[in-house]
């Protein structure tokens, strides 16, 4: 009797797991067929320069940048230190040494390098272009990375991680890392209210705004990787980069509170954003508004990059 209602109950949840797949799904096709939404993707193929990509490579991180010329290399170098196969990263006009970087970089590692002439934030579409791009190329992992991130595995590599992994999606909680006076760093023992994704390649997935899910089918499963996120690294970059992103977003349509903390930053004053600035390096509360932000105890760091995720200190039922 016992086993009967379990196989009826492993059944009906069967069955629930595939009425949500087969919902998830269909949301990604709606948005897809979306006049906007299409719109935008097709515009894409005129504004994006990229270069051949071959056949082959099974995971891959996709990214688009702007002026991160202080970290980019330290963050690309990681995320191969970690075993992924091949970058697809796309250059959006930087006036920083961004793209030469870059350059330098594929030189040595498999980055393929392209261009972004498109200068509205069109994230979802971007990267879901991306994403196609190198799905169509044999991708069977797709991590979508921003330049600021180092991503681990957290008791293996990466690479080793993924490529035994069986779940559709793995979801990554974020623990940012702050500058303190005195040019240390600290780690913020909270992790972020928002975690990132990355996905086993699916033909019609559609990438939310700041990759921080994906349209597919597949739950998010936890607990197996994990990002190291440095938002801000001096004050001439935080001024900068909330500048450019509140400009980017006003070239969109997209809705008010999406990329709030971009838009409200983003009107401050020189000594304003100056006086948000010394807050923060010096531990004290800053305005709600700066979405990356401490919201727990701040740890000192031995090492600004960490080798491994267990250098961090942070327990694995944490994740």
């Amino acid at each position: 009797m016992i086993n009967i209602l379990q196989k009826a109950r492993d059944l009906k949840h069967r069955r629930y797991l595939e009425s949500l797949n087969a919902q998830r799904a269909k949301q990604a096709q709606n948005i897809r067929s979306s006049q906007e939404f299409k719109n935008i993707y097709s515009s894409l193929s005129s504004t994006f320069t990229i270069p051949f990509l071959p056949n082959g490579h099974k995971i891959w991180a996709i990214a688009m940048v702007k002026n991160e010329a202080d970290i980019i290399e330290q963050t690309v170098t990681h995320l191969f230190h970690q075993g992924i196969d091949a970058a697809l990263i796309v250059d959006n006009d930087s006036t920083d040494d961004t793209y030469e970087v870059l350059e330098r970089l594929s030189e040595k590692y498999p980055i393929y390098l392209g261009r972004d002439r498109e200068k509205a934030y069109y994230q979802s579409e971007k990267m879901t272009w991306l994403a196609d791009q190198v799905v169509n190329v044999g991708a069977e992992w797709v991590i979508p990375f921003d330049a600021d991130e180092f991503w681990y595995g957290v008791r293996q590599p990466l690479d080793t991680l993924l490529r035994k992994n069986t779940s559709s999606v793995l979801y990554a909680p974020i623990y940012n890392q702050f500058p303190l006076e005195q040019g240390s760093w600290a780690l913020d023992s909270q992790p972020h209210a928002e975690g990132k994704i990355c996905f086993r390649a699916f033909e019609g997935a559609v990438i939310e705004m700041g990759n921080h899910s994906v349209l597919r089918p597949g739950l998010p499963a936890n607990g197996e990787i994990a990002i190291l996120h440095r938002p801000w690294r001096s004050f001439e970059q935080f001024k900068r980069k909330l500048s450019e992103g509140a400009q980017s977003l006003s070239l969109t349509d997209i809705a008010a509170e999406k990329g709030y903390h971009w838009r409200a930053l983003g009107q401050y004053s020189d000594q304003e954003l100056e006086d948000v600035w010394n807050k923060l390096i010096s531990g004290e509360d800053v305005p709600d508004a700066l979405a990356w932000r401490p919201t727990g105890t701040l740890r000192p760091l031995k090492a600004e990059v960490p080798g491994s995720w267990s250098d961090l200190g942070i327990s694995n039922q944490d994740l």
